[in-house]
């Protein structure tokens, strides 16, 4: 018999939860507070390891408009030259995994992720989407969730993929509070066809062409420049990130707030002058601020468990941020088979719990820096998950991971020892 589950929230990781879940015949149900008519952000990397969990779910990769990255390059502010930091070519090498690394507008990830979760399948039913559905409080000893008009739904499990302002977290933390890093972060596309019919910029692309990373720094203003492809190269996805007190150190997290092109020129004026001038093309310049809060001190309780964002809020500075999530969702979809009733979940969500907390929290609080400042926040990490240490080699740690694998691993000892 199929368990019943209600997803709050219908971002990437909610979907990809989903999306994994239906394929095992449960009754899902997906409450979303936006209308969907606009997915917000600009790209994200899917990097080696969530190719386990697209494959899980059976993602129509094409939906995504992916382009392959094959280097992550570190500039100097001069842009003169480059250093290779991340190499997808010789991670396999030394590892023997497929070293796949797409780069994607996140509206289309979003819809390659709804695909999958909507399209017919034998056997299953597609799960309910409920749009403009505001979730405002969440029980998780009844599994009830209300709603801004009072009316109430009930489910045997509640995944609560509600993001950094997420209302499930309370029942597990209260209102943890928002912590300011003292960054921001200009975030914006650029048209590639922009570049390169400019002559004074058509070698930005000719030069390195479309499928890498970089990485451009002042380490002088404390500045950081990612610069990326996606939509199969068509577009060029920028991020300045840099101190708040530049440009409003009050600004809460999110997608909308608008920047001033002004400021960012001003602030980029250190830079290379060919880079400048690309930054001058930006389209729809937003301003985000890299708030984030501590993680809480479990990722379960009672019929509730909380994914992505909700879960460990992440800041870009590894390019895990959707992937946990997705991680998070792959490793239900294992971990909650067909076989699961009522009366097992709370030893299945238990083993999810061990399994999943003590990655997505350290990624999480590493997160916060750059690899080289990762010794001033590993005592953070210590202080939630004891033990852990700094990577010797974070490529590796980060990729070298099949959170498929590990989950029904985690599965078949629950199996061996009776639990389920």
């Amino acid at each position: 018999m199929p368990i019943k589950i209600i997803i709050v929230g219908g971002g990437i990781a909610g979907l990809t939860a989903a999306a994994a879940l239906r394929r095992n015949g449960h009754e899902i149900k997906i409450f979303e507070q936006s209308s969907f008519s606009n997915e917000v952000g600009a790209a994200a990397n899917l990097p080696p390891n969530v190719m386990p969990v697209l494959r899980q779910i059976e993602a129509d990769e094409n939906i995504m408009k992916p382009i392959q990255a094959y280097a992550l390059r570190v500039v100097p502010k001069d842009g003169k030259q480059p250093m290779i930091a991340m190499d997808p070519g010789m991670f396999e090498a030394e590892t023997g995994i497929k070293a796949r690394w797409l780069l994607s507008h996140r509206a289309d990830i979003h819809a390659c992720l709804r695909d999958a979760a909507t399209r017919p399948i034998p056997g299953t039913s597609t799960p309910e989407f409920h749009l403009s559905s505001r979730v405002v409080a969440v029980d998780a000893q009844a599994g009830t969730v209300t709603f801004q008009d009072g009316t109430t739904e009930s489910a045997d499990l509640i995944i609560g993929a509600d993001g950094l302002h997420s209302v499930s977290i309370k029942e597990v933390i209260g209102e943890p509070p928002v912590i300011n890093t003292g960054q921001n972060c200009f975030r914006f596309l650029v048209p590639t066809e922009k570049v390169l019919n400019n002559p004074r910029t058509r070698s930005f692309i000719t030069r390195a062409g479309v499928n890498t990373l970089d990485a451009i720094f002042d380490n002088d203003a404390k500045l950081k420049c990612m610069i990326y492809p996606c939509r199969q190269g068509s577009l060029l996805n920028l991020l300045v990130i840099h101190p708040s007190e530049h440009t409003n150190a009050d600004l809460q997290g999110g997608w909308h707030s608008p920047g001033s092109m002004e400021t960012l020129k001003t602030m980029m004026s250190g830079y290379y002058p060919q880079l400048q001038e690309v930054v001058a093309m930006a389209e729809d310049l937003k301003l985000w601020s890299f708030s984030t809060r501590d993680p809480p001190p479990t990722y379960h309780k009672d019929r509730l468990v909380l994914i992505g964002d909700a879960a460990h809020h992440m800041l870009s500075h590894y390019g895990q941020g959707a992937v946990q999530g997705m991680e998070d969702a792959g490793a239900l979809g294992v971990l909650l088979d067909a076989t699961t009733i009522p009366a097992s979940l709370p030893a299945r969500l238990k083993a999810w719990n061990a399994m999943r907390y003590p990655r997505g929290t350290a990624i999480a609080i590493f997160g916060r820096t750059d690899l080289s400042q990762i010794d001033t926040v590993l005592p953070l990490a210590k202080k939630f998950v004891p033990g852990v240490e700094k990577p010797a080699d974070m490529t590796k740690w980060l990729w070298a991971y099949d959170v498929v694998e590990d989950a029904k691993e985690t599965l078949e000892e629950l199996k061996r020892e009776g639990e389920v």
